[in-house]
């Protein structure tokens, strides 16, 4: 029981380093208790299954964080012995493998791999939903749309249907295809309500393509107060009317908020609109301070500083979020979310120092753009697969 103890600890211990960014040293940790579990046979570790356990978890988070990092050949290379860890999880950790592949760059052999393992295992959610995502890389939609479709089809769980609604969805607003989007976005809510967290991804769709009265019909429904109010100043600006944009997001500014307020960075981003940058920077700051910090607020936290002209700490924050809270570290901010820089922030030099963080806005947005989330949340899309189905 010592020894067991003396694993969870450094697997608590590694799981401290991620949280702290400190990911060379976690993997470092990890590997300490990988290297020696799985030297151990299938049947040794089960006479004490906590081990079988461990060594699960740990092969999961040491394969996440590493392609987190960009580390695909090491992840490529222990998957390849997972394989002989795990005769029963042979077919998992071959997928995980070819996934790599495919972040690596290596789509066609990915796509070769994968394939080869859809004839073995014809049923498995997971390679329908990689042999999706592989296939919209190389921008073959319609065979991406056919194995995300039967990915649908091969699973009971709410969560992983509205996860492969997600990737969809990226295909029809690529496309620009209006109907799809609105008929996914349906079918995704039909999926699991909770979905309905993400209507902003449809507001914004419908506003960039200029579909005013599809973005209408659903804000004035939307039941989320801070959220309807930013939107509804957003359509009001994009039909001409900055007055009532303005008294719409004054609305949302004049709320009080705390740690409890549920999306906050729409009621930051309507007091963003309206210059109340030192509002938006007070209220906040305690919020922070007690640790609740996403991506979405702290971007915008920074944005704020960026109004202020205070660049240093515009800075600082924007390197919070790459090195913390998006998928891979280091990653460069989206395009769009530079626009909305672009148009809150009036000191040129400001906005020219802080350029660099930023994506140039060239990359089509694919499914090989994996989205970012918090860094108490679930660390990839695969991750959440790989639980929950594992």
């Amino acid at each position: 029981m010592q020894l067991n103890d003396s694993y969870e600890s450094i697997y608590e211990y590694a799981n401290s380093l991620v949280a702290n960014g400190q990911w060379e040293e976690a993997v470092q940790e990890y590997r300490r208790i990988l290297n020696r579990l799985s030297k151990l046979s299938p049947q040794t570790r089960s006479r004490q299954p906590n081990l079988d356990d461990l060594l699960g978890r740990v092969s999961l988070e040491i394969t996440t964080l590493l392609m987190r990092m960009g580390d695909y050949d090491q992840a490529i290379e222990i998957s390849d012995k997972l394989v002989d860890v795990f005769p029963d999880g042979q077919s998992y950790w071959k997928r995980n493998r070819a996934f790599c592949l495919a972040q690596k760059g290596e789509v066609d052999q990915a796509l070769s791999e994968l394939q080869f393992l859809a004839q073995e295992e014809p049923n498995d959610f997971l390679i329908a939903l990689n042999l999706g995502q592989v296939y919209s890389m190389r921008k073959a939609y319609d065979e991406a749309i056919e194995h995300f479709n039967r990915a649908i089809d091969l699973t009971d769980k709410k969560e992983m249907k509205t996860l492969v609604c997600h990737h969809l969805l990226n295909i029809y607003t690529t496309l620009g295809q209006s109907d799809k989007v609105a008929e996914t976005w349906q079918r995704n809510v039909s999926f699991d309500s909770f979905a309905q967290v993400t209507i902003p991804d449809i507001y914004d769709y419908y506003l960039r393509t200029g579909e005013i009265q599809r973005a209408t019909a659903l804000v004035i429904e939307d039941e989320d107060p801070l959220r309807r109010g930013l939107y509804s100043g957003l359509i009001d600006y994009a039909e001409g009317s900055r007055e009532s944009a303005e008294r719409e997001w004054g609305k949302v500014i004049r709320r009080e908020i705390s740690e409890e307020t549920e999306g906050l960075e729409f009621w930051m981003e309507a007091g963003l609109r309206v210059g109340q940058a030192q509002r938006v920077i007070d209220k906040v700051t305690p919020i922070f301070a007690a640790g609740k910090v996403t991506i979405g607020p702290a971007l915008l936290f920074g944005i704020a500083w960026a109004m202020k002209g205070d660049v240093e700490r515009a800075d600082s924050f924007f390197h919070v979020v790459r090195d913390s809270l998006t998928w891979k570290k280091g990653d460069l901010l989206s395009f769009r979310e530079w626009e909305l820089l672009d148009s809150l922030v009036q000191d040129e030099t400001v906005k020219a120092a802080l350029r660099h963080h930023f994506d140039n806005g060239e990359k089509d947005l694919t499914e090989q753009d994996i989205p970012k989330v918090t860094s108490n949340e679930t660390s990839s899309t695969e991750t959440a697969e790989e639980k929950a189905e594992a």
